[in-house]
C-alpha cells in the first residue's frame, strides 16, 4: 500500500506550530516500519521533507503566499503516480481538485475557530474566513478525519454541529512525543526556576500567567524564579515590569529546551485550549512535572493527576503549584512511564495503519 503524504505546507522555519511537523515526522518514521506501507511525501524547495520517504519535489518555494497557495489547492496535480490514498497530516486538504481515492485529514485542534470566536482582533477578517473556509472544506471532503485527542474529537464535532457539516468516519489515534525514550529515567539536577513557554497567541494565556503571578507576589507569596522560554505578548511588558525574579530566554534550540525543561522545578501550561497539550508530556519525559488548566486537552492526557487548576484563580495556581513541588522524582518517573506506554509512536502508528487499511479494503 503506497502512502502519499502532503507535507509541502509545512515550513518550520516560519510556521506558528512546530509541533505538526514533529507529528509529522514522528509518524511517519513509526509507520516505515511497517512492511506491508510504502510511503512518499510531496515536498517542496522550502519545506520539511521527511528522511524515511521517498520525496516528491515541487520545483518552488511553499514559504511565500504565492507559492503555498498555487501548492495546496493543486497538490493532487503535482506528483505523478497513483498512491493508495493520500494523507494530509497538517489538517488542510487541496481545495481544487479531488483524487479518486481516499484521503485522511489529520485535525489536531480547532484553536483557528476559538480564536476568531474570541480574539478576532488578532487576524484580519480575510484571513480568518479564509482559513475557516479550508476547515469547512476539509471536514467535507476527507473520507476519514484522524484527531489526537479526544477533546481534539469534541472541537471538531461541535465545529461541525455549528456549520451543519455531515462528517467522515473521524478516529482518534493520540500521538507520540519526542524524548519518549527518557520517560522513567533517573532525573538530573534541578534549578531553582519554574518554565514556561511564552507565546504572543492569546489562548496561550502567557498575559494571563504573568499578570496572577504578578497578583501572588503582591499578596506576599513566595514562588521560584520564572523562566519564560520564547516571545511574550506585547501587552504583557507591565505585568514582567511588575515581577520580581522574571527571565526572559527568547527562542531557543530543540536542544537547549530540553535541556531547560529538564532543569526545571515544575513547566506551568496556562492554555485554554490545546489539540493535545505535547508540551506537558515532553516535560514529564525529561523528569518535570505540569501545572495545567482542568477540562482542557491536557487534563485528558495527564489523566487528573496533580497539577490542575482553574484560569482566573489565582490561589488555584498557587495549590497546583505547591502540588507539583512536592512531586517526588519516583512519582514523576511513574506518570513519565504511563505516558509513554499509552502515547508511544509505535501505538500512533498502528492505529493510523488500521484506519489506512479499512480505507484501501
Amino acid at each position: 500500500m503506497l502512502v502519499r503524504f502532503y507535507v509541502a505546507d509545512q515550513n518550520p522555519h516560519r510556521d506558528r506550530s512546530l509541533g505538526i511537523t514533529g507529528y509529522t515526522d514522528g509518524l511517519m518514521h513509526a509507520l516505515s516500519a511497517h512492511s506491508e506501507l510504502q510511503l512518499d511525501a510531496v515536498t517542496s524547495r522550502s519545506s520539511y521533507a521527511p528522511a524515511c520517504a521517498r520525496a516528491r519535489l515541487l520545483p518552488f518555494r511553499t514559504d511565500r503566499v504565492l507559492g503555498r497557495l498555487a501548492a495546496d489547492h493543486l497538490a493532487y496535480a503535482w506528483a505523478p503516480g497513483r498512491p493508495s490514498l493520500w494523507h494530509f497530516p497538517k489538517g488542510f486538504i487541496s481545495a481544487l481538485t479531488r483524487p479518486r481515492i481516499p484521503v485522511v485529514v489529520t485535525v489536531h485542534d480547532m484553536i483557528l475557530a476559538h480564536t476568531a470566536r474570541r480574539y478576532p482582533h488578532t487576524r484580519s477578517r480575510a484571513a480568518f474566513a479564509y482559513w475557516l473556509s479550508r476547515i469547512v472544506h476539509t471536514l467535507r471532503n476527507a473520507d476519514h478525519i484522524i484527531a489526537v485527542s479526544q477533546h481534539a474529537r469534541a472541537q471538531i464535532e461541535r465545529f461541525a454541529d455549528e456549520r451543519r457539516i455531515r462528517l467522515p468516519k473521524l478516529s482518534v489515534t493520540y500521538q507520540g512525543v519526542r524524548w519518549e525514550e527518557c520517560a522513567g529515567r533517573p532525573a538530573g539536577p534541578k534549578s531553582d526556576y519554574v518554565l514556561h513557554l511564552a507565546s504572543p497567541e492569546p489562548h496561550k494565556q502567557t498575559s494571563s500567567l504573568l499578570a496572577t503571578w504578578a497578583t501572588l507576589q503582591g499578596l506576599g507569596r513566595s514562588l521560584p524564579r520564572l523562566l519564560l522560554v520564547g516571545t511574550p505578548p506585547a501587552d504583557s511588558r507591565c505585568n514582567l515590569d511588575r515581577i520580581a525574579h522574571v527571565e526572559v530566554r527568547g527562542r531557543v534550540s530543540t536542544e537547549m529546551l530540553g535541556e531547560l525543561m529538564a532543569q526545571a522545578l515544575v513547566l506551568v501550561l496556562p492554555s485554554e485550549i490545546e489539540g493535545f497539550g505535547l508540551p506537558a508530556i515532553e516535560a514529564y519525559y525529561r523528569g518535570t512535572p505540569v501545572v495545567y488548566v482542568r477540562g482542557t486537552a491536557t487534563d485528558e492526557l495527564l489523566d487528573g493527576i496533580e497539577g490542575g487548576f482553574s484560569p482566573g484563580d489565582p490561589s488555584s495556581l498557587l495549590r497546583a503549584l505547591e502540588s507539583t513541588l512536592s512531586s517526588s522524582p519516583a512519582r514523576i518517573a511513574q506518570v513519565a512511564c504511563g505516558l509513554r506506554e499509552r502515547l508511544s509512536w509505535a501505538r500512533c502508528a498502528e492505529r493510523t495503519a488500521a484506519v489506512y487499511r479499512e480505507l484501501a479494503a
